[in-house]
């Protein structure tokens, strides 16, 4: 958390509201999750423009008008909040650097936990290098191509579809969403799934993603839009976050166990082994 639908309502503010910006400068407290490749320093940035922002997976990509790119990883509990000049930042506990634009506007990188990350590439040679662990895109990613790339891998699904080197983008939330929408019991082996239940599921998944990017992803806990503002899909989870509160389906009591360390919510009725 965030998951794809967050990152992709980030990116998509984001876009609207920094693309032609001005850096003037980062500000950063402490440089344990700053990262510098191709030994370039945070001084790459400064004076340049916001050329565009993209998601690959879980990441933020901001791309800079000198070829060089910025990249933010939410992980956990990480924010990107979107400031003019100084205000909001007294409420702001756990700020860990801010991008300065010449407008005295700024983007500000707020993380609880300290996991999120900040990584800085020259240029696209190296950033794609470091983006070629990630697997294809859930929502750009053929039914039958879904279908070959998980009928065969050892494991249960829940496992797999978090697996962000098969499909990236996909976390807790919509794992399990998605595979309540299939009625697919999380600890299915993939091996004994059939060809229709992983065509179905590739399109619960999409269908899930697409309509949470819609009401801009899920705040359970941490995750706000750059303006601050709460995602609005919680309202329709169907097993996530539920535990022990009767199905909107059958009645029964959703459950929740760990598999592949997650705590996994399904209903044991609709999501038969």
């Amino acid at each position: 958390m965030p998951e794809l639908p967050e990152v992709d309502t980030v990116v998509s503010d984001l876009n609207e509201i920094i693309t032609g910006k001005r850096i003037r400068g980062l500000f950063s407290i402490g440089r344990k999750n700053i990262k510098f490749y191709d030994d370039v320093s945070s001084n790459l940035t400064i004076k340049q423009k916001i050329k565009s922002v993209e998601r690959r997976g879980k990441y933020i990509l901001i791309h800079l008008n000198n070829n060089s790119t910025i990249v933010v990883h939410l992980r956990m509990t990480g924010q990107l909040l979107y400031l003019l000049q100084n205000i909001g930042t007294s409420q702001l506990k756990h700020i860990r650097a801010v991008l300065n634009f010449s407008d005295d506007s700024k983007l500000v990188f707020n993380d609880t936990r300290n996991f999120g990350e900040i990584s800085f590439f020259q240029d696209k040679k190296s950033l794609t290098s470091y983006l070629s662990k990630l697997g294809r895109e859930p929502l750009e990613i053929k039914n039958d191509e879904f279908v070959s790339l998980f009928k065969n891998k050892k494991g249960n699904i829940k496992a797999n579809l978090l697996r962000q080197d098969l499909i990236c983008g996909i976390g807790n939330i919509y794992a399990d969403e998605s595979l309540f929408l299939s009625q697919i019991h999380p600890q299915t082996k993939c091996t004994n799934l059939s060809e229709g239940e992983l065509l179905s599921l590739i399109r619960s998944i999409k269908k899930v993603l697409k309509n949470a990017i819609d009401l801009r992803g899920t705040s359970m806990r941490d995750y706000l839009d750059v303006n601050g503002n709460s995602g609005k899909y919680s309202t329709t989870l169907n097993v996530y976050g539920r535990t022990k509160i009767p199905c909107k389906t059958c009645g029964n009591e959703i459950q929740k166990i760990k598999v592949a360390g997650r705590g996994t919510h399904f209903c044991p009725n609709c999501q038969q082994k």
